[in-house]
Order: C-alpha cells, then sequence, then structure tokens
C-alpha cells in the first residue's frame, strides 16, 4: 500500500502565510504492478478514474500508518491533476492594508480544509472575482450540516498534524531558522534606510541628543525632570557684544530681557570680565571673552545654527543701544504675527543716530517693509524693489528666525570679521514656516521688515569702529562690483584727514571697507561659478 502526493491548491494570492500543513499525500491506494525502474500503476477508485493510474516513485510514499488513521479521499477534494483544493467558505472581516502609496481592501476568509477551521487574509477584490458567492448576506456555514462537518474536520485535522510534524521536523526547524534570517535582513534594510546625523550609527536612536542649547544647569540639587518640557525652557536667545565702557547700558538691555525669560549671551570684546559681577544677573548669563573681536567673529565661532536650533528667534545686537520703550515680548508677538523672519525695531528719529530712513520709526503703523524717498541721493521710487529701499535691515539690532539665522550663517566669513556688505545680502535668508526641519524660500518683501510698534534709540556710541556702519554705504549695482571703482573711492576717504582721531577707528573702518570690497567680490564670484543657483531677485533694484 502506497500514499500518493497531492498538491494543496487555493489559487489567491494572500498577504498572510500559505496554508503549510496542507495534507501532502492522499490514500492508501494498492500497487497492481511495477513498470519499469520507477514507475508504479495503482489501482484507483471511480473519483479519480479519469487520472492517469501510473506515478513515478516521487509522487509515492509506502503506507506505514494504520488503517484508522488513513484519509479517505472521498472527504478531500482533488482535481485532475492531482491537485488539493480547498474552497472558502465565509468572509470574516475586512481591513483596508496601507502600503507606501496605495491602500489595499483585504478580507479575512475562512476555508474549509481538512486540518480544521483556517483564516487567511485575501486582497477583496480578487476574492470577488473568484467567489463573488462569499459577497452574498447568506453564510454557507449557517447550515446544522456544515457545523457538524466543522467539527469533524477539527478532529480530523489535529490527527494529520501530529503524523505531519513527525515526518518534518526538521525541514520546519530550518525553515523557521530561514524565516528569521529573512526578517533581520528586512529590518537591517529598514534601519538602513533610517535618517540618522552623521556620526550616531553605532548609537541607539534614543539616546542620540540631536540639539543642544545655551541654558545652565546646577552643578548639585535634584533634577527638575519638568525642565525637559518646552513650556518651562526659554524659546530665544539674546547674544550681545559689549565693553566694560557701555555697563550701564548693557545693565538695562539684559535686565530687561532676562526679565522676558531670554537666554543670554554676552560677548566681552574688550576681554574684561570680572568687573561685571557686581551686576545680579552676572551669573545667570553665559560670557564669553576675546580681545577686539566683534559680534559677527562671535557670531561665528559660537552661534552654529545646530547650536541655537532650539531657540525660535536670535537677536544679534549691538550695545549702544536704550530700550526703555521696547517690550521683547511683544516684539516677538508682532513678528510672528507678521511672518518675519529677518526683522528689527524701528528707530526714533528725534534721539537717534540715523544711517537710513527705512529704519525710521513710522508713526500709526505697526510694521513697514519699504520706504520712500523722492528727492536728494539715494532715492527710493515706486518700482524700487531692492535694498536698501525694500526688504532690508540695519545691523545694529537684527533679529533672525531659526530658519533665517540657519542661512544667515553661512552668510557670515570667518576672516571678515566686521561683517559689512552682508546686510545687502541677507533677504536671500528669507525663509517661510520651518516644518519637520525643512524650510522654503520666502519673499523677503514680505519676510524682511522694520516693527513700528516696538521701537528703540541708537545712540551711535564709537565702539570697535566708531559709529560708522556699513549700511551707511549704498552699492548701486553689487552684481557690477568687480568693474567699478566705487569702492576704492571709499577706502580712499577713510585715509582722509577728516575722519582721522587719535585712536584706532580709522584704521578698523579702513579694514571694514576692505572686507566689504572682498565679501562683494566673492559673492559675485560665487554666482557666476554656481550655474545650479538661480537669483530670486534678479529683477530687483533700487532706483537712484
Amino acid at each position: 500500500m502506497v500514499l500518493l502526493k497531492a498538491s494543496p491548491w487555493k489559487g489567491v494570492v494572500r498577504f498572510g502565510k500559505k496554508g503549510k500543513l496542507a495534507p501532502r499525500y492522499v490514500g492508501p491506494f494498492k500497487i497492481l504492478e511495477r513498470i519499469g525502474k520507477v514507475s508504479y500503476k495503482l489501482e484507483l477508485p471511480d473519483e479519480i478514474s479519469n487520472v492517469h493510474p501510473t506515478f513515478h516513485v516521487s509522487n509515492l510514499r509506502k503506507c506505514l500508518a494504520d488503517q484508522d488513521l488513513q484519509v479517505p479521499l472521498d472527504d478531500i477534494r482533488i482535481n485532475d491533476t492531482m491537485h488539493f483544493i480547498e474552497r472558502p467558505v465565509e468572509i470574516m472581516d475586512r481591513e483596508v492594508k496601507k502600503l507606501k502609496r496605495s491602500r489595499i481592501p483585504i478580507v479575512k476568509v475562512r476555508w474549509e480544509s481538512k486540518r480544521g477551521p483556517e483564516f487567511t487574509w485575501e486582497r477583496e477584490d480578487q476574492m470577488k472575482l473568484k467567489y463573488p458567492h462569499l459577497f452574498t448576506t447568506v453564510s454557507l456555514m449557517s447550515e446544522p450540516k456544515s457545523r457538524t462537518s466543522a467539527a469533524t474536520l477539527v478532529l480530523t485535522a489535529s490527527l494529520i498534524f501530529v503524523f505531519y510534524l513527525l515526518g518534518t521536523s526538521l525541514f520546519a526547524n530550518d525553515f523557521k531558522i530561514l524565516q528569521r534570517s529573512e526578517m533581520g535582513l528586512k529590518d537591517a534594510e529598514k534601519c538602513k534606510n533610517r535618517c540618522r546625523p552623521p556620526g550616531t550609527e553605532a548609537l541607539p536612536e534614543g539616546i542620540v541628543a540631536k540639539t543642544s542649547d545655551l541654558q545652565m544647569r546646577p552643578l548639585w540639587g535634584s533634577y527638575d525632570v519638568d525642565f525637559q518640557s518646552h513650556s518651562n525652557r526659554s524659546m530665544s536667545l539674546l547674544a550681545i557684544a559689549v565693553g566694560i565702557k557701555q555697563k550701564h547700558l548693557v545693565n538695562e538691555i539684559i535686565k530687561k530681557f532676562l526679565k522676558n525669560d531670554f537666554v543670554v549671551m554676552v560677548f566681552h570684546y574688550d576681554g574684561i570680565v570680572d568687573q561685571w559681577d557686581d551686576l545680579e544677573w552676572a551669573t545667570r548669563v553665559i560670557h564669553i571673552s576675546a580681545m577686539n573681536q566683534t559680534k559677527w567673529w562671535f557670531a561665528k565661532r559660537f552661534l552654529h545654527p545646530d547650536i541655537v536650533a532650539e531657540y525660535e528667534y536670535i537677536f544679534l545686537w549691538d550695545e549702544d543701544l536704550d530700550i526703555k520703550q521696547f517690550n521683547p515680548d511683544r516684539y516677538i508677538s508682532i513678528i510672528r504675527e507678521e511672518q518675519l523672519d529677518i526683522s528689527q525695531p524701528a528707530l526714533d528719529p528725534r534721539k537717534s543716530e540715523i544711517h537710513h530712513q527705512i529704519t525710521v520709526r513710522q508713526k500709526n503703523l505697526k510694521v513697514h517693509r519699504r520706504y520712500f524717498k523722492l528727492r536728494g541721493g539715494g532715492r527710493c521710487y515706486d518700482n524700487s524693489t531692492g535694498p536698501p529701499c525694500y526688504g532690508w535691515v540695519e545691523m545694529m539690532a537684527p533679529v533672525f528666525s531659526k530658519a533665517a539665522w540657519r542661512c544667515a550663517w553661512y552668510l557670515i566669513q570667518n576672516d571678515l570679521v566686521h561683517g559689512w556688505g552682508i546686510d545687502f545680502q541677507l533677504g536671500y535668508c528669507a525663509q517661510a514656516i520651518l516644518e519637520s526641519s525643512i524650510s522654503s524660500l520666502g519673499d523677503r518683501k514680505q519676510k524682511v521688515g522694520v516693527v513700528d510698534a516696538e521701537y528703540i534709540v541708537h545712540l551711535g556710541v564709537p565702539s570697535l569702529g566708531g559709529s560708522n556702519h556699513a549700511s551707511n554705504v549704498t552699492r548701486p549695482n553689487h552684481m557690477n562690483a568687480k568693474n567699478s571703482t566705487y569702492t576704492d573711492d571709499l577706502v580712499k576717504a577713510s585715509n582722509s584727514s577728516d575722519i582721522h582721531t587719535e585712536d584706532y577707528r580709522p584704521e578698523v573702518r579702513k579694514q571694514s571697507y576692505i572686507e566689504m570690497r572682498i565679501f562683494w567680490s566673492r559673492w559675485d564670484k560665487a554666482v557666476e561659478n554656481d550655474k545650479c543657483w538661480v537669483d530670486r531677485y534678479a529683477n530687483d533694484k533700487k532706483k537712484d
């Protein structure tokens, strides 16, 4: 007596596992004769009389089981090609499988099987095409006869499972090992595609601290768990370059910003730090000292965008400012409402040293983004769409959003410490709202402006080069700087006797003009060499 191999067949592509416990053999059948060396002729019942009775030895297995364990052929559906047929009974549940770019409806199907109840998830569209009767309201298993048959199927399937498990235990172990290996490869591929900061590949993701802040921590005492929440952290930063001669002004500025929950970083350009210790806030701010360095030198080295990424706004201010009428919190509310990425407080024209009229406070306005000048030099007309007529701020008290500062930091040159010239190009850093660490390009005519509702006084106190500023220079056409002697004339003017004083400031101003010329030259060369860069403001200009 021998058993005859029968392959399971459903004809349905599934998302779940296929029935690996399906019966592999049916029978037993009596051998009538041997045909050649490797084939046998079997005595087949009438149910499959249309099948040729001669089979290769590879499709047969010697039957050693008891008669009670035999699987009757009349209880198993087999097609003409000797494939075991399982048929679906009813739809149990419905879901939608979410893939990367599509949604696929699937159904949970209960199959008629000799192993007992079997449930698989199949594509709904394919099941409707092959088995439309399953999607009616009548269930085939609602009949009492069917329920009794189902109990018999459970018992039979249990016996088949024990017999099959004994014969294929080795294969099952190999399959599990292979399956685990495949799962490991899939997990490895998914992890490979995960976006991680460079250098963190050797660390578990949960321990990686992707950002930093400038909040000081105590050396002892209980750890404040609530400090981790954004609601308890300062969300804006004031960075200010100071000298001991302006101690009174700086004291008033820092006290007001600390009162409004700012983090404060103080850049000491004269190297004097200990003479500030008598002020009550001296231990609450961060002190950085370097002799004769500008705020742009400090900012390039200590305000990298990744270091200040926790802060929504960065105030990078000079020390010679009177902020008696200024409220930092109200200012932030205004620039957030107006969606200004680069801004400055307006200047009180009665008390301030004014370099450009666009910075003058306009009464009865909250914010202005342009100004008009129809007479004299440096005119600005209706069609003047470039700086300093439109979308421009001065460098004494700029305020940057997080997205704008990430761009502006790269604009600051390492060796050009005075920062002259970059004010005309800051408009390129006007960004749209930062979402998921991705910023999109904005329009400087909308994203850059002067806040009139919150104004300050620019006292123009000389320090590190005096009261003159790069923004006091108007460049007619920066794209043609390499063909112009305009900056050369400014350098010559800086050497004239009328601006020389008894201190070092004339030499500092001379160096500032030289650096401005170098910056414009670098910009022109960068534009010429970068074939992929598109100038969004190529048509913007200032009419003189």
